[in-house]
């Protein structure tokens, strides 16, 4: 079925989201090819050029989204950061003019003029003579005013040092925690002295302490233009370029920082962790090496070493490189987790329970240890049952599905729909994951935690039936609703994660998915919200009460146009 150009930009911001660059380019392109200045469109298009260094061919996009939405600020601010990055300061500073106009105000604005401001004195037009009628005197007059002019102008860039007293204020007011008080000093201090290195890179900091990490962004570039030299600069700017997940631009400020200063660990290490980031694993070795050659007692380093080397299949390595961390900082959660798996992968399964354990003690909301944990304990005590009859295997676990897909029935309370109704909840937009449009959901996957006696016995129903249905005891990984109104949906998706895919667990086998409506909606239209199952290709369209399991690895999507809600449970589990 044909697209509709909202689910198709729905469809490409998910894409977007994922990394999907390519999928949500041909997305993008195929709205463009119907309407060509499609404002979000364009924008996103924009924005993906942006992503991989193209600001050049970023600017006609964001110009015909600007032109034909001009009440989006974010329109303007992309369009005139890729300005600036073309160095087409002219033009950025009549758009920004012309932004202004229009209404445009806020921080985001005012850090941007702060920005702009050197610049315009930089790029304005020289003062020269050019009447025909002046005489020689008056041509001499006006030149020797125009040069003045340009001195005072070269003058004001230099400026002069702020007064010592408020950079210690503005310093004392940041290291106490006092952020509003040091932000306003350091916004007043780049006012004044905008050639000042040391104020802008406080409130770089001051930005980023805040998380307004675009605002950072543009104070720190300010001071690596003001001081190329500088390798805490570049290193300061990676920071922001790394956290804001623009890792090709985080590199080139890394790279910079080491080339300025090769003793400079932190820059090496964060470089690896750039590269590792961006797949570019052996490279990654290379950076953390470095680092640790500099900083030996760096216990991240170590770690982050031994995670690349895992992940490269060197897990002797890796264990060396996990307990040197564990050394350094015995409680390393995150290394006794790691090393767990490593020890479990190298054979040695009761020496992996342990370390899990350890991590556990330590912090026993770490990522999937607790899961981890669970399933080599089930793995082990299999193993020990099984293995007299010489039936123990390394990943054992139920006999699993008797169908693909399993479908059951479980009658629907009315009361339950209501209590998902009365929770908080997230626009399926701001999930960044394959749902989309409208619609809502669970604000976390914690669903059956919640103490309302009617989820409370909906959880231990469900659970029930999931452990019937694949033959042993459970682990439930999450749980979650969805609340789907008219354009709301998923794009094809499993519900497989990184450590799902880790091949020393194997742990993908052992995951299962389940859905269960409590309300279908209006199915008399074109969407009536079928469950589209690929790999081989299946559809189900729900009634009231049905719950289907499939095995998590199966990609599946769905698409809802009814006019009423579409309400829904959704678990994933891993059979023990």
């Amino acid at each position: 079925m044909e697209l509709t150009i909202d689910q198709a930009l729905q469809q490409g911001v998910a894409a977007h989201k994922e990394g999907n660059v390519q999928e949500a380019e041909r997305l993008y392109r195929t709205i463009l090819q119907t309407q060509p200045r499609h404002p979000d469109a364009n924008h996103n298009l924009g924005l993906l050029a942006v992503s991989l260094n193209e600001a050049e061919a970023a600017l006609p996009l964001f110009k015909t989204a600007l032109e034909a939405n001009p009440n989006i600020e974010l329109f303007w601010l992309s369009y005139i950061d890729a300005l600036l990055k073309e160095k087409q300061f002219d033009t950025a500073r009549k758009v920004f003019e012309q932004g202004k106009k229009e209404g445009l105000s806020g921080n985001k604005i005012d850090v941007l003029e702060m920005q702009l401001a050197p610049i315009t004195l930089i790029n304005e037009p020289k003062l020269v003579a050019q009447k025909k009628n002046l005489t020689f005197s008056e041509k001499r007059k006006k030149l020797a005013e125009s040069k003045k002019k340009r001195k005072a102008k070269k003058q004001s860039l230099k400026g002069i040092n702020p007064p010592e007293a408020e950079l210690k204020i503005l310093f004392e007011h940041y290291q106490s925690g006092r952020y509003k008080d040091a932000e306003k000093l350091a916004v007043s201090i780049t006012q004044q002295f905008p050639n000042h290195s040391f104020s802008w890179k406080m409130l770089g900091a001051i930005l980023g302490q805040a998380s307004r990490l675009i605002e950072a962004l543009v104070a720190k570039q300010r001071v690596v233009e003001l001081d190329v030299q500088d390798a805490e600069a570049h290193y300061n700017l990676g920071l922001t370029l790394q956290e804001l997940g623009r890792l090709e631009a985080a590199e080139v400020s890394y790279r910079q920082g080491v080339a300025l200063k090769p003793n400079f660990d932190e820059a090496h290490i964060n470089l690896g962790s750039t590269l590792q980031a961006l797949g570019r694993l052996e490279e990654a070795e290379v950076s953390y090496r470095q680092g640790i050659a500099l900083k030996p007692n760096f216990a991240d380093a170590h770690y982050n070493l031994g995670s690349t080397l895992q992940a490269l299949g060197r897990l002797k390595e890796a264990d060396a490189s996990y307990k040197q961390a564990i050394t350094l900082k015995p409680e390393h959660a995150d290394a006794h987790s790691n090393l767990g798996i490593v020890l479990y992968a190298n054979g040695d399964i009761d020496s992996g329970i342990k370390s899990l354990e350890k991590a556990n003690h330590i912090n026993p909301k770490l990522d999937n240890n607790e899961l981890i944990l669970t399933v080599l304990r089930a793995r082990k005590a299999r193993e020990e049952s099984e293995s007299n009859a010489g039936k123990a295997s390394k990943s054992g676990c139920g006999m699993g599905l008797t169908s693909n897909p399993l479908i059951l029935n479980r009658e629907v309370k009315a009361e339950l729909i209501t209590d998902l109704y009365e929770m908080n909840s997230r626009e399926l937009d701001k999930t960044g994951d394959a749902r989309y449009g409208n619609g809502r959901c669970s604000l976390d996957f914690n669903l059956f935690d919640n103490k309302r006696p009617i989820v409370k016995t909906v959880a231990k129903d469900l659970i029930s039936i999931m452990k019937l249905a694949v033959k042993s005891e459970i682990y439930v990984d999450d749980s979650f609703f969805n609340i789907l109104g008219p354009g709301g949906g998923t794009t094809p998706h499993m519900h497989l994660n990184k450590i799902d895919e880790d091949k020393n667990l194997n742990l993908a086998q052992q995951k299962y998915s389940l859905v269960y409506y409590l309300s279908i909606g209006d199915q008399n239209c074109s969407e009536p919200g079928i469950l589209k199952l690929y790999d081989p290709s299946e559809e189900i369209l729900p009634c009231e009460g049905m719950i289907v399991i499939v095995p998590s690895n199966r990609k599946h999507s769905a698409v809802y146009g009814g006019k009423t809600d579409r309400v829904m449970v959704g678990v994933n589990f891993y059979s023990l």
